[in-house]
């Protein structure tokens, strides 16, 4: 069974993990709403699938390291005793980017990845204390390149394409002190060929590891 078949299932089974089956909530009733917050953060990323690409030309390779920011989104759907089940949204822009600047022929190969995914977040700790967080996402990524290779000055190719596929991630999260956050996950995402890059450069895919920064706003 190939790992482009596995990555899927095991992120759906991660997902359904932490759903539990039977929820209980507070004696005041349902907790849907009571805590929520919002994040915005910069992130750090790895990506070896990058280093294994061999563009045709002289643009390559990729960077294999890169920066970016990412958003979040979540509120409070369940309590569980004492951990918290919270669903939300996240979404995050990931940047690498290689510049050859040889004299008079400047050639440069970049990759966007941009990816929105629904989220869930089992989360251990209680209001107004510092937690650590469980998450799992599931949606769209989709990796924009830009290819120029400059042969004589203004003759220049310029290759671009966006692919998107669907991914999702796993990842770990804590609060090291109020309203700052601290993170790692591993996304998951098979491109496969990128055309724009040549026929024979290989496939594009995961994981990708990034780790984060956050600073957090809402109610806990």
């Amino acid at each position: 069974m190939s790992s482009k078949s596995i990555w899927p299932r095991f992120l759906v089974t991660a997902l359904i993990l932490m759903c539990p089956m039977a929820v209980t909530a507070d004696e005041g009733g349902s907790v849907l709403g009571d805590y929520w917050g919002f994040r915005i953060g910069l992130n750090y990323s790895s990506w070896n699938g990058l280093g294994d690409l061999e563009p045709a030309g002289s643009a390559g390779p990729f960077d294999t390291t890169g920066n970016g920011l990412e958003f979040e989104a979540y509120t409070s759907i369940a309590k569980m005793e004492n951990n918290w089940l919270f669903a939300g949204v996240n979404i995050g822009f990931l940047g690498f980017n290689t510049s050859l600047l040889e004299p008079d022929f400047p050639d440069e190969s970049a990759l966007d990845a941009t990816h929105i995914n629904a989220l869930l977040k089992y989360r251990f700790g209680e209001p107004d204390q510092n937690y650590l967080d469980l998450d799992a996402g599931l949606g769209y990524y989709l990796a924009s390149t830009m290819y120029i290779q400059c042969y004589v000055i203004p003759d220049c190719l310029s290759a671009e394409a966006d692919v998107g596929i669907l991914g999702g991630f796993v990842g770990l999260s804590g609060r090291v002190t109020k309203g700052l956050v601290i993170g790692a996950r591993a996304h998951y995402a098979d491109f496969g060929t990128i055309e724009a890059i040549g026929a024979d450069s290989g496939d594009l895919k995961g994981p990708i590891y990034t780790v984060y920064v956050d600073w957090e706003f809402g109610r806990w």
